[in-house]
Protein backbone atom coordinates (compact mmCIF):
# COMPACT_ATOMS: atom_id res chain seq x y z
CA UNK A 1 0.00 0.00 0.00
CA UNK A 2 2.81 2.34 0.73
CA UNK A 3 4.06 1.76 -3.01
CA UNK A 4 0.59 2.89 -4.10
CA UNK A 5 1.00 5.64 -2.39
CA UNK A 6 4.07 7.03 -3.12
CA UNK A 7 3.78 6.16 -7.28
CA UNK A 8 0.64 8.26 -6.97
CA UNK A 9 2.50 11.06 -5.28
CA UNK A 10 5.43 10.45 -7.80
CA UNK A 11 2.80 10.42 -10.78
CA UNK A 12 1.13 13.62 -9.49
CA UNK A 13 4.81 15.37 -9.03
CA UNK A 14 4.87 14.38 -12.71
CA UNK A 15 2.01 16.04 -14.17
CA UNK A 16 2.45 18.90 -11.54
CA UNK A 17 5.53 19.69 -13.24
CA UNK A 18 4.44 19.34 -16.65
CA UNK A 19 1.54 21.62 -15.29
CA UNK A 20 2.54 23.97 -13.43
CA UNK A 21 5.41 25.13 -15.82
CA UNK A 22 2.94 25.62 -18.59
CA UNK A 23 0.60 27.21 -16.33
CA UNK A 24 3.39 29.78 -15.27
CA UNK A 25 4.48 30.28 -18.83
CA UNK A 26 0.90 31.21 -20.07
CA UNK A 27 0.35 33.88 -17.34
CA UNK A 28 3.04 35.45 -18.30
CA UNK A 29 1.98 35.61 -22.01
CA UNK A 30 -0.15 38.48 -21.20
CA UNK A 31 -2.51 38.53 -24.49
CA UNK A 32 -2.39 35.02 -25.79
CA UNK A 33 -5.22 33.76 -24.07
CA UNK A 34 -5.18 30.60 -22.40
CA UNK A 35 -2.97 28.99 -25.62
CA UNK A 36 -0.86 25.79 -24.78
CA UNK A 37 2.75 25.93 -24.91
CA UNK A 38 4.75 23.43 -27.14
CA UNK A 39 6.60 21.24 -24.91
CA UNK A 40 9.73 22.64 -26.36
CA UNK A 41 8.50 25.84 -24.65
CA UNK A 42 7.79 23.82 -21.34
CA UNK A 43 10.88 22.34 -21.33
CA UNK A 44 12.79 26.10 -21.64
CA UNK A 45 10.60 27.23 -18.80
CA UNK A 46 11.64 24.41 -16.81
CA UNK A 47 15.66 24.95 -17.85
CA UNK A 48 15.10 28.25 -17.08
CA UNK A 49 13.25 27.99 -13.78
CA UNK A 50 15.83 25.35 -12.66
CA UNK A 51 18.96 27.79 -13.51
CA UNK A 52 17.23 30.61 -12.47
CA UNK A 53 16.43 29.21 -8.86
CA UNK A 54 19.29 26.72 -8.71
CA UNK A 55 21.89 28.66 -9.79
CA UNK A 56 22.99 26.02 -12.25
CA UNK A 57 26.53 26.12 -13.93
CA UNK A 58 26.83 26.01 -17.28
CA UNK A 59 28.15 22.05 -17.30
CA UNK A 60 24.85 21.53 -14.92
CA UNK A 61 22.58 22.97 -17.67
CA UNK A 62 24.02 21.10 -20.24
CA UNK A 63 23.61 17.95 -18.22
CA UNK A 64 20.05 19.18 -16.90
CA UNK A 65 19.07 19.04 -21.06
CA UNK A 66 19.91 15.74 -21.69
CA UNK A 67 18.22 14.85 -18.87
CA UNK A 68 15.02 16.45 -20.12
CA UNK A 69 15.39 15.15 -23.77
CA UNK A 70 15.63 11.61 -22.31
CA UNK A 71 12.44 11.80 -20.01
CA UNK A 72 10.41 13.59 -22.89
CA UNK A 73 11.48 10.91 -25.83
CA UNK A 74 10.56 8.25 -22.94
CA UNK A 75 6.82 9.90 -22.28
CA UNK A 76 6.47 10.00 -26.10
CA UNK A 77 7.86 6.58 -26.42
CA UNK A 78 5.48 5.31 -23.51
CA UNK A 79 2.16 7.79 -25.68
CA UNK A 80 2.49 5.32 -28.56
CA UNK A 81 2.26 2.36 -26.38
CA UNK A 82 -0.94 3.93 -25.15
CA UNK A 83 -3.41 1.02 -26.87
CA UNK A 84 -1.51 -1.67 -25.34
CA UNK A 85 -1.07 -0.92 -21.93
CA UNK A 86 -3.72 -0.61 -19.34
CA UNK A 87 -4.11 2.92 -17.19
CA UNK A 88 -2.65 1.59 -14.22
CA UNK A 89 0.47 -0.09 -16.24
CA UNK A 90 0.62 3.80 -18.10
CA UNK A 91 0.46 5.44 -14.71
CA UNK A 92 3.25 3.29 -13.26
CA UNK A 93 5.61 3.83 -16.25
CA UNK A 94 5.25 7.25 -15.64
CA UNK A 95 6.02 7.55 -12.39
CA UNK A 96 9.27 4.98 -13.53
CA UNK A 97 10.34 7.44 -15.81
CA UNK A 98 9.73 10.52 -13.39
CA UNK A 99 11.49 8.97 -10.61
CA UNK A 100 14.03 8.00 -12.91
CA UNK A 101 14.55 12.15 -14.08
CA UNK A 102 14.23 13.05 -10.78
CA UNK A 103 17.18 10.64 -9.49
CA UNK A 104 19.26 11.86 -12.87
CA UNK A 105 18.82 15.36 -11.75
CA UNK A 106 19.51 14.94 -8.44
CA UNK A 107 22.60 13.23 -8.96
CA UNK A 108 23.78 16.84 -11.13
CA UNK A 109 23.10 19.02 -8.08
CA UNK A 110 25.10 20.01 -5.61
CA UNK A 111 24.45 19.59 -1.68
CA UNK A 112 23.60 22.91 -1.04
CA UNK A 113 21.30 22.19 -4.37
CA UNK A 114 19.20 19.52 -3.53
CA UNK A 115 17.27 21.44 -0.58
CA UNK A 116 16.27 23.89 -3.51
CA UNK A 117 15.30 21.05 -5.89
CA UNK A 118 13.19 19.83 -3.05
CA UNK A 119 11.23 22.74 -2.30
CA UNK A 120 10.55 23.15 -6.54
CA UNK A 121 9.41 19.71 -6.48
CA UNK A 122 6.94 20.23 -3.40
CA UNK A 123 5.68 23.72 -4.78
CA UNK A 124 4.88 22.00 -8.07
CA UNK A 125 3.04 19.34 -6.12
CA UNK A 126 0.83 21.92 -4.71
CA UNK A 127 0.76 23.84 -7.56
CA UNK A 128 -0.97 20.47 -9.15
CA UNK A 129 -3.24 19.92 -6.13
CA UNK A 130 -4.44 23.14 -6.63
CA UNK A 131 -5.06 22.61 -10.13
CA UNK A 132 -6.65 19.15 -9.41
CA UNK A 133 -8.98 21.40 -7.09
CA UNK A 134 -10.29 23.32 -9.84
CA UNK A 135 -12.98 25.41 -8.52
CA UNK A 136 -14.23 22.68 -6.41
CA UNK A 137 -13.79 24.49 -3.28
CA UNK A 138 -11.24 22.35 -1.80
CA UNK A 139 -13.50 19.07 -1.42
CA UNK A 140 -11.33 17.27 -4.65
CA UNK A 141 -7.73 18.16 -2.95
CA UNK A 142 -9.34 16.91 0.32
CA UNK A 143 -10.34 13.25 -1.27
CA UNK A 144 -7.03 13.43 -3.20
CA UNK A 145 -4.69 13.58 -0.10
CA UNK A 146 -7.41 10.98 1.19
CA UNK A 147 -6.49 8.83 -1.72
CA UNK A 148 -3.09 9.08 -1.15
CA UNK A 149 -2.94 8.49 2.92
CA UNK A 150 -4.28 5.10 2.16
Amino acid sequence: MKRVNTLSRILMLCFGIMLSFGAAAQGGQGGQGGQRMSMEERQAQTLKTYKEQLKLTDEQVTKLEAINKRSFESMQALRGQNQDLSREERMAKRLEIQKKTDEEIKAILTEEQKPLYDQLLAQREERMRQFGQGGQGGQAGQGQRQRNNN
